[in-house]
């Protein structure tokens, strides 16, 4: 993945739900940005879809500009990049 289409990774200022996510992007390679949104921001940031369509963290933008949100979907998408998600629906 080129920088300029580089996915940014937002989360507050602790590992817990990003952690597996960063794991993921570390363990491919694959270029990244981390944001973290400080404590004293989020409840500014809350409800800007932009960051955080359901209210809430982690969120990571695509490289199209789309937000994607819930760790488990986000989860799947880099796994997918990196080539560690089966292919067979069953398998995964």
């Amino acid at each position: 993945m080129q920088s300029d289409q580089q996915l940014t990774l937002y989360y507050l200022p602790f590992r817990a739900r990003a952690e597996a996510i960063r794991m993921i992007l570390e363990y491919a390679g694959i270029l990244y940005q981390d944001v973290t949104v400080p404590m004293k921001d989020w409840r500014g940031i809350k409800g800007h879809t932009e960051i955080a369509p359901f209210d809430q963290l982690p969120s990571m933008r695509l490289p199209s500009g789309e937000i994607i949100a819930e760790t488990g979907a986000i989860v799947r998408l880099v796994a997918k990049l990196a080539r560690i998600y089966p292919e067979d629906p069953f398998a995964a």
